[in-house]
């Protein structure tokens, strides 16, 4: 026996019912592109987030001093080059006159000395006179000293290679 109410539900609905497939339509949507305050709300966007990114890999983790510039107290170093060479008698402070020890003491070498001004005295023993010169040294900083032995001439000491 069939009631009222299944036969409602065994029969099928013509709005639930399978529709016949139609030819696909052919035609295509182009993008459009934003136009008034949407094209410069999009862009300015686009910038804090290219500045976001850019102060992130650039603006962060660098130190407060500037690294390039010297520490004070930092010491400096000095190239001392005496011709034809010379041992390093002394170097003092011009300051207080107290005798600084380093690990030069045949030129040319390159003395390590704290920020100051000092003098220098170099001797060889071909040499009767000892030469002594001023230098200032820079914290952080590398200067260049050359000096020559008094009464020492490169042309004579040639010959004197080549008369033998």
């Amino acid at each position: 026996m069939v009631r009222i109410a299944d036969a409602a539900l065994a029969r099928p609905r013509p709005d639930l019912a399978p529709r016949p497939q139609t030819e696909l339509s052919t035609t295509t949507i182009e993008p459009v592109a934003p136009s008034g305050r949407g094209k410069y709300v999009s862009l300015g966007a686009a910038t804090l987030v290219v500045f976001g990114i850019s102060y992130w890999l650039f603006g962060t983790g660098r130190p407060g001093v500037d690294t390039n510039k010297p520490v004070a107290g930092a010491p400096g170093s000095v190239v001392l080059d005496v011709l034809p060479w010379a041992n390093i008698v002394a170097i003092t402070r011009k300051a207080d006159g107290a005798a600084v020890t380093t690990a030069c003491t045949v030129t040319p070498c390159v003395a390590s000395l704290p920020a100051g001004e000092y003098r220098v005295k170099a001797s060889n023993p071909n040499f009767p006179d000892p030469v002594e010169f001023d230098v200032a040294v820079e914290a952080g900083g590398v200067r260049e000293v050359r000096q020559s032995i008094p009464g020492f001439k490169a042309e004579d000491e040639v010959s004197k290679i080549l008369a033998k």
